[in-house]
This record gives structure tokens, sequence and C-alpha cells, in this order.
């Protein structure tokens, strides 16, 4: 691939690609009203914005992938506590099954083991993976300048402080009060702070499988829901929730920068993921064709970009095509 001078299109391709993934992907809102001008431009400033600063301070601090990945569990807090305020539902929750378990000072931790790492994976670690790789020009060069970074901080928890105390609670918005509020910036920071302290690992060698491997995320998925379905308790659920994250996170470090293994894991898991989400979605009749046609476009898309990917890895290594 030919690198791009200037890291517009890379920037926005990330914009695009992490809400793309969270919420298209997980069939959450359909594919037509993604592209919807209201809908599309409040995903890229609640997504796209925060996961634009998370990859910058990635490269300013030459983090690691496990380092990306408490960015990550801090953005799911920011999206899912403050934002959605699924965290502090008091009755229900997005997935039914973790709907009874007990609040913990009024959060659903059950909950927040399976959405924080989800959200690590599926709107932060893999969009950025995917964009590196994508501009290979740009993997280790930032998008934003300190200014403009500045900037679009401010404008992040702008956006988030308004969410939290706008003047109406929306119908059907969860009320969150000040030291929940507070509770759960104090969440964030933390998982920031150690964050930013885990700095690039040393590469450890090619990954075996990475599609694979990727794809047996669904496995770990699936499991928790299972469990809260056959009412596991909930020590069980926090430990099985964590163990799972850091088994997935301890098998890609040391793959950053655009790693092909690392797109791969990133392919199979978002495949997969959506294929399952997609095939529940048709199941219940909801949106079927064109849930359909988005598995579809799903499909051919990671088939493309595999075989772009193959390609850019024999070039890498120094082989040439066979030419005809």
């Amino acid at each position: 691939m030919t690198a791009l001078r200037w890291p517009f299109a890379p920037a926005l391709c990330l914009a695009f690609l992490s809400p793309f993934l969270a919420e298209v992907g997980s069939t959450n809102i359909p594919f037509f009203s993604f592209f919807s001008p209201p809908v599309f431009l409040a995903l890229a400033a609640f997504y796209g914005l925060p996961v634009l600063l998370i990859r910058d301070a990635k490269i300013a601090w030459g983090l690691s992938t496990t380092g990306v990945f408490l960015l990550g569990v801090a953005y799911g807090i920011l999206n899912e506590g403050i934002l959605a305020k699924t965290l502090t539902q008091v009755h229900e929750c997005p997935l039914p099954t973790f709907a009874p378990y007990p609040r913990t000072f009024g959060f659903n931790l059950s909950w927040a083991t399976f959405i924080l790492p989800w959200h690590a994976f599926f709107s932060v670690v893999f969009p950025i993976a995917i964009t590196d790789r994508l501009f290979p020009g740009h993997e280790r060069r930032r998008y934003l300048s300190s200014r403009l970074t500045k900037f679009v901080s401010l404008m992040v928890f702008g956006l988030f402080l308004l969410w939290f105390a706008p003047p109406e609670k929306p119908e059907g918005n969860i009320p969150l009060d000040v030291p929940h509020f507070l509770a759960l910036m104090a969440a964030i920071s933390a998982f920031v702070l150690v964050g930013i302290r885990c700095r690039t690992e040393a590469s450890i060698g090619r990954m075996r499988a990475p599609f694979l491997l990727g794809a047996s995320m669904l496995l770990y998925w699936i499991g928790e829901v299972v469990l809260t379905q056959h009412s596991a308790p909930a020590p069980g659920i926090y430990a099985y929730g964590i163990l799972g994250a850091l088994i997935f996170v301890r098998s890609i470090r040391g793959r950053q920068d655009g790693r092909a293994d690392l797109v791969r894991f990133a392919c199979g898991a978002s495949l997969t993921f959506f294929s399952f989400s997609a095939l529940m979605s048709v199941a219940s009749g909801r949106r079927v064709l064109e849930t359909a046609g988005m598995g579809l476009v799903f499909f051919f898309s990671y088939a493309f970009a595999a075989s772009r990917f193959a390609r850019d890895e024999r070039v890498e290594a120094g082989e040439r095509p066979t030419q005809n």
C-alpha cells in the first residue's frame, strides 16, 4: 500500500471504524441509520474523538497493546457509565440475563465485566490495529498536533459532561447522580494512569493461527452470557470476565504498529461476533434483509482486507508476487 502524505484519511478511517464495529457490527444500530447525518456525527463525536486521543497517546507515550487495552476499558466506562448509563441501570440491562445481578454501590459489576472488555477490544484496540495496517506510513505518526489534542480533549470532556447533566432528561434515560459520576471519573482516571505506564513490549514473534484465536473470543462472550442464564454467582461472573479478558490481552502482547497477526486476530474476532449477532437478529425477525446484506458486506470486506494484508506481508518479507 502507498502511504498517504497527510493523516486526514487514516484519522477519518479510525473515527469511522470505531463506532461502525461497535454499533453496526453488534447490530445495535441499523446500517442505513448509521449513515444518517445526526447519528453519524454523534457517533463520530462520542466514539471517534476519544479513540483518536487514545491512539495519539499510544504514539506519544509508546504504549503497548496492553496499555491501549486499559485505555479502552477507561473509554468503556465513559461510554457505558456516562453516555449510555447502563452500568447504573436499576432493574434493566442491555443483555437481560445480567439484570438480576446485585448492584454494588449502585453499579452492575457483572455487566461491567462483560461490556468494558468488549468496548476495549471492539471500540479501541481493533479499530486502531486495522487502521494502522491500512495506512502503513502512519502507524508511528500522531494524527493530532499538541494544540489540537488539547482542544479535542476539552471537547470530549465537555460533550460527556453535557450528557451527564442535560437540561431535561430524555425519556428512558437513567439519571446519574454526582457521587456515581465522581466514582466513574475516578475509575476512568485509575485505568488511564495504569494504562499510560504500560509501555511497548518487545516483539515476541508471530502469533499462531491469529484469525482462529480471534474467532475463539466468541466463545468467551457467549460463555459469560450462558453463566448468567444459569444464575452463576456474581463472584464467578467477575472472575470469568476478568480472567478471560486478561488471557486474550496476554495473547496479543507485543503486537502493535499494524502487525499483520494482530489485524488477523481483530478480523477473526470481529467477523465471528458480527456473524453471531446477525444470526441472532435474523432469528428474532429483526431487519432480516438488511442484516443479511450487511453480513455479506462484512464477509467480502474482510476477505478483501485479508488478501491485501497477505500481499503486503509478502512484500515486507522481501518477496514479490509471481509475474504471469
